[in-house]
């Protein structure tokens, strides 16, 4: 990603444009928020994101959150309604169970599968693509307490 120095929702933001190449692109968190997470569990994950088409709108479904341990994954994942618009739009997604997290299986992820995860993070994505074509996303405000 790039970074703006001005701007965003608390001065300054990550951007990326889509190149168009297939699959779908995530902004990688840094390495402060992987390890032993533990205590993310319980939390909320806050994180704003904008999302310009610079062609026709042809939103798709895809996991939006994503937190990896090795091969065992927990990912949450919104409906087309609640995807970024051009402005920046805001979300608070609660990491416990039986809040909308599925396991690398798709299935509703239990409380042991999220603690497990969270216990070593060794992977933390948010999703910056809601669109196939062209379009350009930013990432800004990240923060879980």
């Amino acid at each position: 990603p790039n970074y703006m120095k001005s701007g965003g929702v608390s001065n300054g933001y990550i951007y990326a444009k889509d190149d168009v190449a297939g699959g779908v692109w995530y902004f990688a968190a840094p390495s402060s928020y992987l390890g032993n997470k533990s205590n993310y569990f319980g939390t909320t994950l806050r994180y704003s994101l904008f999302q310009r088409i610079t062609g026709s709108a042809n939103p798709f479904e895809n996991k939006d959150v994503i937190f990896k341990s090795g091969d065992r994954m927990i990912y949450f994942q919104m409906n087309k309604t609640e995807h970024p618009r051009s402005a920046w739009t805001h979300y608070a997604v609660q990491i416990k169970a039986n809040s909308g997290w599925k396991n690398q299986n798709g299935n509703i992820a239990t409380e042991a599968e999220m603690r497990n995860v969270l216990s070593n993070v060794t992977e933390f994505w948010i999703r910056g693509e809601f669109q196939t074509g062209a379009d350009e996303g930013g990432l800004d405000n990240v923060r879980i307490n």
